[in-house]
């Protein structure tokens, strides 16, 4: 079983294209689902009719959610498309999609989830193969996801920052036994989400036993993505 670690929102209808759960937590595990794969996504989203629409998307695409947490005192994050828009950009208007700016929609800041969602989250998954941090989280919730694949033995695949390196992506003294790919550096680089393609179906690889050079020259020509990682 693969588990993915990321920020799920919510993709708001838009004329005839229907709303869904998005985000590149969401579009990896779509990737691996996919290729075969079993999955769970760990996230956090509100208790509100949005996030009740998001968790039957996911159902919907076989994506397992046990592990995604409801806060009720934060509103589901949602998006006009799958790129990087969101909520908590204070720039971008209608955050709530009732006509609010972020700022009077008084959004929550990102990230939703922090290192004691992901441990809690985590302890409702005892076993899985290959764990993938899908987002440049802060280094508290990656050494948190490293220790966790260490325990269990799983394949650890981290999503690091645009110019991200294992050596910083969990911070000093920290070890990554994994694999560390930098993310696009905006939607605009990649507006097919070949990235996320990509690292869903390199999670699928691994969980399905194929070593990691090849799991990942795989995924790199099923993909369409050229991009190399920052550490294998």
């Amino acid at each position: 079983m693969i588990v993915v670690v990321g920020e799920p929102v919510f993709r708001v209808p838009s004329g005839t294209t229907p709303g869904a759960a998005s985000g590149r937590s969401v579009a990896i595990a779509r990737a691996a689902v996919a290729d075969g794969a079993a999955v769970q996504l760990v996230g956090k989203v509100g208790d509100d009719p949005t996030a009740d629409a998001l968790l039957i998307d996911l159902a919907r695409a076989g994506i397992g959610h046990a592990a995604i947490l409801r806060d009720p005192a934060r509103r589901t994050p949602t998006a006009a498309t799958t790129g990087d828009a969101s909520p908590f950009d204070p720039e971008r208007e209608d955050a709530a999609g009732d006509g609010s700016t972020a700022d009077e929609a008084e959004a929550p800041p990102r990230p939703q989830l922090d290192a004691a969602d992901l441990e809690l989250g985590l302890r409702y998954l005892p076993a899985f193969g290959v764990l993938v941090v899908a987002e440049p989280f802060a280094a508290e919730i990656l050494a948190v996801a490293t220790d966790a694949a260490a325990y269990t033995g799983a394949e650890l695949v981290v999503v690091a920052a645009p110019g991200g390196h294992a050596a910083t992506a969990v911070g000093a003294g920290a070890t990554v036994a994994g694999t560390v790919l930098e993310a696009p550096s905006d939607s605009a680089d990649d507006p097919d989400d070949r990235f996320a393609d990509l690292v869903g179906r390199y999670a699928a690889a691994l969980d399905a036993g194929t070593p990691a050079g090849e799991a990942f020259r795989g995924a790199v020509m099923s993909s369409g993505w050229e991009a190399a990682p920052a550490d294998v």
